[in-house]
């Protein structure tokens, strides 16, 4: 181990999953660090809680109490960071106190955006909630989230506006840093072993992403209405969801369901062939704290719809790397698919720019920000 390499404690409260939202980026994050010559421990869920699982109950109102108990047995005084997400370790962090050790606060996606969107979609009446979810188990993500970065050194997040909902909380701008995701490396090297112009399937549309209200689910329903109106012949097909097709296919109810395929649990390189076997990706979030799906099919050499939620907002510049269409908006969003899919060129040079600027954030890009922020706020708080 070289003496400017740091010993990294990694702390994820998901479990352990290469292709979940959360965990993806504990699993990119410790192989960019451990590439860049660093000590690397990284915790999982299952990991943390190895004798029993919170109950129920505690998960949902006590889960940053119970799993800081369990992360104080890892001794994290003896590492020079400790990293975790979501405000799960702000008990921890506060007994720790100011010292040697760098606490970071990721914020992976900050609830009070996620809580809003679903509360916006219950008035629509597009989802129900419960009573305790209203007044306990949604609000309840944002106070830790603000404890955490109240009780870090340093708080790390992936989209801009996460960064200025953290300033209006009164976290110094100093404080934080703002750091996009990357292109899984292995989506990389299952690209590089494609075809480099692989034939895709006319008027095709994918999705890939956990289905989910705070996603746009209703809308993208609406939308497909208006577009199958245009082409009766499109094809849409959902993966990554989390449904069975039964239950996806009811959420289409009334529609050609012969022409909307599910896929299961997929592999990386599974993943790159259902994006290279399509022309568009829908991506219509209300909500996100990065968008990793939108990066990776845009690498892919998919023309992308999305909105302004995340990297959309941050990294996407409006008819050149993708098309923009406004949250909330089914008929913007059969809109934009359908003049996507009319206008070849047009998708053709979006899907090629598309892919140049996913391209640019690789995982050494990524590793080397944390690597170079952690050093200099390690190196401010010795001072």
């Amino acid at each position: 181990m070289s003496p400017s390499a740091l010993r990294i404690l990694m702390v994820s409260l998901s479990r352990n999953d290469p292709m979940g939202g959360a965990s993806r980026v504990f699993h990119l994050l410790n192989e960019g660090l451990l590439a860049r010559g660093h000590a690397v421990t990284t915790i999982h869920r299952e990991d943390l809680f190895t004798d029993k699982e919170p109950g129920r109950l505690v998960g949902r109102v006590a889960l940053p109490q119970v799993a800081s108990r369990a992360a104080a047995r890892l001794a994290p005084e003896r590492y020079d960071v400790v990293f975790s997400a979501s405000g799960m370790l702000y008990p921890l962090f506060g007994r720790m106190g100011a010292g040697k050790t760098l606490r970071v606060h990721h914020l992976l996606g900050a609830a009070f955006f996620d809580h809003r969107a679903t509360m916006d979609e219950a008035a629509r009446g597009h989802v129900a909630v419960s009573s305790t979810y209203r007044t306990l188990t949604g609000p309840l993500p944002t106070k830790w989230d603000l404890a955490g970065a109240r009780a870090a050194d340093l708080v790390t997040l992936n989209c801009r506006r996460d960064l200025d909902y953290m300033i209006d909380q009164g976290i110094p701008a100093e404080r934080c840093r703002w750091i996009p995701l990357a292109v899984h490396p292995d989506l990389l090297a299952a690209l590089s072993a494609a075809s480099a112009s692989p034939p895709r399937m006319p008027r095709s549309a994918i999705w890939f992403g956990s289905w989910s209200d705070r996603k746009g689910t209703a809308y993208l329903v609406r939308a497909w209405a208006e577009v199958l109106a245009r082409h009766p012949d499109a094809t849409l097909t959902l993966g990554g969801t989390g449904m069975s097709e039964a239950a996806l296919h009811a959420a289409f109810a009334g529609m050609d369901t012969s022409r909307i395929r599910v896929l299961g649990r997929v592999s990386i390189a599974e993943q790159v062939a259902a994006f290279e076997r399509h022309e568009l990706f829908l991506f219509p979030s209300l909500s996100e704290g990065f968008g990793l799906a939108l990066l990776e099919a845009m690498a892919c050499g998919l023309a992308a719809v999305t909105t302004t939620t995340g990297m959309g907002g941050d990294l996407i510049r409006p008819e050149h790397d993708a098309l923009i269409v406004p949250a909330a908006s089914a008929t913007h969003l059969a809109s934009a698919i359908c003049r996507l899919f009319d206008d070849p060129a047009l998708r053709e040079r979006i899907a090629a720019q598309g892919r140049r600027t996913a391209e640019a954030y690789t995982l050494e890009r990524l590793a080397l920000a944390y690597e170079e922020t952690f050093i200099s706020y390690r190196d401010k708080a010795a001072r």
